[in-house]
């Protein structure tokens, strides 16, 4: 309905709200509603105290006689509540306690038609009757929540409506099937998610499962409110675990343009779940988010994207589809030109899998360019990472050591003068245990200063069980070839180490150290029967021990020997290290 009004006729509009006749009130009120519809009114209309002090008073005491008036009344605070510099003045009039009134009062209204609408004798003119009720509440809720969206720009106010338990109500209007209703009541229920104790209660008001249904619907807007409130709620244990039924959802949604972004967010949540991963090499998910990554147009590239993309890899199966069809050779050619360290960290997760290894041989020299020349450290740790993980069989390092000079970078890094990072030292020392994988290059090796260097390092980082046991698989690679093992042999204090560390705590160093120590007597006879001996006295240490505190027979004896001799573990040991 439109009618003509004129702000110079205001008086008379406010005279109606006094008659005693419902009609005339309700005409009265749409007349300055159709007012307040008119941006350049707003300023007369807000310095009227009159008129602001009769609309308060008559939604307090004539609110339930019409829902006609109440809804013109509310409109007018609505057009207020719009513009912050006024918020101030209508909460003077007490209108956020009113509107939560009227809530309340639409709720136990509500309650009522539902019943209407569910008793077996309700007719259908009725019906028809209840129904037209539901959808003129349904816009008088709509305006009541606006206002209080709006008025909750002020955190102080929101608080109010929380106590005020203004999240049920919400949580209530998730049932309803009006659009334009739902997207504001998934837009004020996002902005109160932001809080862990507003998140609780929609928890307990099972507003994720409410709220879900709306991600399969066609309205986008009502579709992107939904995902961003479901991520505030993904923080959450409990709710992030039952994302899963929506998966298959967020792939598809991910790849439209409107809510790629939030989906991306969403799914990177799922993946932080180990045991969810194998759920998506079921799905074109790894593919399609390697896709994103290697056709992201700009620099850097999205934080999110590659998160979620590092987190696939962790899986054998999705990192292997990410690598399929030439993905690796792009990967790599996306590093190369952009280099970027988590982008190195989605390679390097892509590298720690066995079957997925060998396709890294014809890049590992673009990993050593990168690497030699960064300034990053972060890149530097994830690069390294990357060539830790490409201990290829068959594949000798011999020409790579000389075409990158990498014995000279690799002492550089471990010098203790330039306090390199413990970060970065581990991974030095796993690559060095990587290169390190035949005679021709550990000849290389033996003419520098890197075997002496290790040494030494290994006695300053002993008490770091992680440096200490990649230190103790080098020592294990310097005395498998000829060149290292000579030096590794004078260095006396180093196999006194190894004999002590057969009483380590850590069960993988003692495996190591027993390791080393079974090569040293192999190639060293004449210190062999005194390391037998050495060996003897912690294993009849540890049979003693038992007897005594656990009461084990001479049995014991025997099985606890076998198990110090049992270097089967030893690649395990080293890789699950690497892994970590």
């Amino acid at each position: 309905i439109i009618m003509q009004v004129n702000i110079d006729q205001l008086e008379e509009y406010l005279e109606k709200l006094y008659d005693l006749d419902v009609k005339e009130k309700v005409k009265g009120s749409f007349m300055i509603m159709q007012l307040a519809r008119n941006p350049d009114f707003l300023d007369k209309l807000i310095t009227n105290e009159t008129l602001l002090g009769a609309l308060s008073r008559v939604l307090k005491e004539e609110g339930k006689t019409s829902m006609e008036l109440v809804m013109n009344i509310l409109y007018v605070f609505y057009s207020f509540s719009h513009f912050s510099q006024f918020h101030e003045i209508i909460e003077t009039y007490d209108v956020g306690a009113i509107v939560m009134n009227t809530i309340e009062y639409e709720n136990r209204r509500y309650n009522e038609i539902v019943k209407g609408l569910k008793h077996p004798k309700t007719n259908k003119e009725t019906t028809k009757k209840l129904k037209r009720m539901l959808a003129k509440q349904e816009k008088l809720l709509f305006v009541c929540f606006h206002i209080l969206l709006n008025l909750a720009e002020d955190i102080s106010v929101e608080l109010k409506m929380k106590k005020r338990n203004i999240i049920p109500y919400l949580a209530n209007m998730l049932d309803r099937d009006n659009v334009d209703l739902l997207v504001l009541t998934v837009t004020f229920l996002k902005k109160l998610s932001i809080f862990q104790e507003n998140k609780n209660d929609m928890i307990k008001y099972k507003v994720y499962e409410r709220v879900k249904r709306f991600v399969n619907i066609k309205n986008e807007k009502l579709v992107n409110a939904s995902l961003r409130l479901i991520l505030n709620l993904s923080f959450d244990g409990d709710i992030k675990k039952k994302l899963n039924s929506i998966v298959a959802r967020l792939i598809k949604l991910l790849q439209t343009q409107a809510h790629h972004e939030v989906c991306v967010k969403l799914l990177y949540q799922v993946t932080t779940q180990e045991e969810n991963l194998k759920y998506f090499s079921e799905t074109d998910l790894a593919p399609l988010v390697a896709e994103y990554v290697i056709t992201y147009p700009q620099q850097p590239i999205n934080t999110e994207l590659l998160a979620l993309a590092i987190n696939l890899a962790n899986d054998p199966a999705c990192a292997k589809q990410m690598a399929a069809n030439r993905g690796l050779m792009r990967l790599v050619d996306k590093l190369v030109k952009s280099p970027n360290n988590l982008l190195a960290k989605y390679v390097r997760n892509i590298s720690q899998h066995t079957d997925i290894k060998p396709l890294f041989k014809p890049f590992i020299p673009s990993f050593f360019a990168l690497a030699t020349k960064t300034d990053s450290a972060d890149l530097l740790v994830e690069t390294l990472g990357i060539i830790g993980h490409c201990d290829i069989p068959d594949f000798s390092y011999e020409q790579l050591i000389k075409q990158y000079n990498l014995t000279n970078f690799l002492f550089h890094n471990l010098l203790p003068s330039r306090q390199v990072e413990d970060d970065i030292i581990l991974e030095v020392i796993i690559v060095t245990g990587v290169i390190c994988c035949d005679s021709a290059c550990a000849y290389i090796i033996s003419k520098t200063n890197l075997v002496k260097t290790i040494c030494d390092l290994f006695d300053e980082k002993q008490g770091d069980d992680e440096i200490a046991l990649q230190i103790l698989y080098v020592f294990y690679k310097f005395l498998s070839f000829e060149p290292t093992r000579a030096i590794m042999m004078r260095q006396k204090h180093i196999i006194n180490a190894l004999a002590d560390l057969l009483r380590d705590k850590n069960q993988p160093i003692r495996r190591m150290a027993d390791s080393s120590l079974d090569l040293v007597m192999k190639f060293n006879p004449g210190i062999a029967e005194e390391l037998k001996q050495k060996k003897f006295e912690v294993y009849n240490e540890e049979w003693l021990n038992a007897v005594r505190n656990e009461g084990h027979d001479e049995d014991g004896l025997e099985e606890s020997y076998d198990s110090f001799n049992d270097s089967q573990h030893l690649n395990d040991d080293v890789s699950n290290w690497n892994a970590d």
